[in-house]
C-alpha cells in the first residue's frame, strides 16, 4: 500500500496525449504513395541479401498441393489487396523476396548464380516456423518454373480490378478519379493529379447495318496523342506548386493485350478514351499497385 510505489507504477499508463491538428506538410505526406512504400517494414531478401522497405519486395506462403502431399511456393502479398479485402489469412510464416522479374526467372536458369535460389528462401524459417506448417527444418517447398510468369498476373488482376471499379464510381457517381484528356498540357487543368495512364489509341466504333444484321467497323479517328516513350515515363508541368512531375503508366506495356480488352469491353469510359489521369485520394492505393508491378517488371541493368 505504499502510495509512492503505486506512483511510481503508474506514472507512465496514463492517457495519451491527444495529438493536435495536422500541418499541411503532415497531410501532404499522408498522402504521398512515395513515402508510404518507404515507410513500410524493413525487411532483406534471403537470396540477394538485400535489404530494403517491404514494398520492394514480394510475399510468399508455403502452401499444400490438396491432391498431393508436395507443398509449392505461393505469392501472397497484402500490398496487392484492398485494405477491405485483408481479413483472408493464410497460417505460417511468410518469405519475402525482392520484387524483380528477373530474378524470380534466374531460379529456372541453369548455370545463373540464382539458379534454385527459391532455396535459400526457407534458410531464414526457424524450426517453430516450419513446424507450424507441418514441415522438417530442412525441407524446401517446390517451385514452379513459370513462378515469375505468374505473379505479373497475381499483380495485375488486382489493377484491373479496381481500375474498373474506380471507371465505374467515375461515370455513375461523377468521382472524378479518372478523368478523360484530349492532349497531355490537359493535365495542368486539374488539381488533384496522382498519375497519367496512356491506354492507347481506342478500338473503332462498329456501325450497325440497317438492311442486315451484320457490322462494319468504322475507321478510327487519327489520334493527336504521341504515345510515351517507353512503359514507365514521367511528364513535367512547368508552373504548379505541387505535383509538378507526374508519372506515365503506359498500360498497354504494363497489363498486356488481354488485360487491355477487358477494360474496354467493360468500362464506356475507358473504352472511349486514350489518355486518362488517376487522381483524388482514394486512389492512391491504386497508385501504389501501378509503381509495384513497375518495379516487378523493371528491365534487368546489365552485371559489371
Amino acid at each position: 500500500m505504499d502510495p509512492e510505489y503505486h506512483e511510481a507504477k503508474l506514472r507512465y499508463r496514463g492517457p495519451k496525449q491527444k495529438i493536435g491538428p495536422r500541418t499541411q506538410f503532415q497531410k501532404h505526406l499522408q498522402g504521398n504513395i512515395y513515402a508510404q512504400a518507404l515507410a513500410t517494414p524493413y525487411r532483406r531478401c534471403p537470396v540477394t541479401s538485400v535489404g530494403l522497405p517491404k514494398h520492394f519486395l514480394i510475399s510468399f506462403k508455403v502452401l499444400t498441393d490438396p491432391k498431393s502431399p508436395r507443398t509449392w511456393f505461393f505469392p501472397r502479398d497484402d500490398a496487392m489487396k484492398e485494405p477491405e479485402d485483408r481479413s483472408e489469412q493464410i497460417p505460417g510464416p511468410s518469405m519475402h523476396v525482392l520484387a524483380r522479374q528477373t530474378l524470380l526467372r534466374d531460379f529456372s536458369v541453369q548455370g545463373d548464380p540464382n539458379f534454385k535460389g527459391y532455396r535459400r528462401m526457407m534458410f531464414r524459417m526457424d524450426a517453430q516456423g516450419a513446424a507450424r506448417l507441418g514441415l522438417p527444418s530442412n525441407y524446401t517447398p517446390s517451385w514452379r518454373e513459370d513462378t515469375d510468369e505468374f505473379v505479373v498476373e497475381y499483380l495485375r488482376r488486382p489493377i484491373v480490378k479496381s481500375l474498373l471499379k474506380h471507371a465505374a464510381l467515375t461515370e455513375k457517381e461523377d468521382r472524378k478519379y479518372l478523368i478523360k484528356l484530349n492532349h497531355w498540357d490537359d493535365a495542368k487543368e486539374h488539381n488533384h493529379r496522382g498519375c497519367l495512364l496512356y491506354l492507347g489509341q481506342p478500338p473503332p466504333t462498329t456501325k450497325t447495318g440497317e438492311q442486315n444484321e451484320t457490322t462494319d467497323p468504322a475507321p478510327a479517328p487519327a489520334s493527336a496523342l504521341a504515345p510515351p516513350p517507353e512503359r514507365l515515363s514521367m511528364l513535367t508541368i512547368e508552373g504548379v506548386k505541387r505535383n509538378g512531375k507526374l508519372p506515365i503508366h503506359d498500360l498497354r506495356a504494363l497489363l498486356g493485350e488481354e488485360h487491355m480488352a477487358r477494360l474496354r469491353e467493360e468500362s464506356p469510359l475507358l473504352r472511349g478514351g486514350e489518355l486518362f489521369m488517376l487522381g483524388r485520394r482514394r486512389t492512391k492505393y491504386l497508385e501504389i499497385q501501378l509503381w509495384k508491378l513497375q518495379g516487378y517488371m523493371a528491365p534487368e541493368e546489365p552485371r559489371t
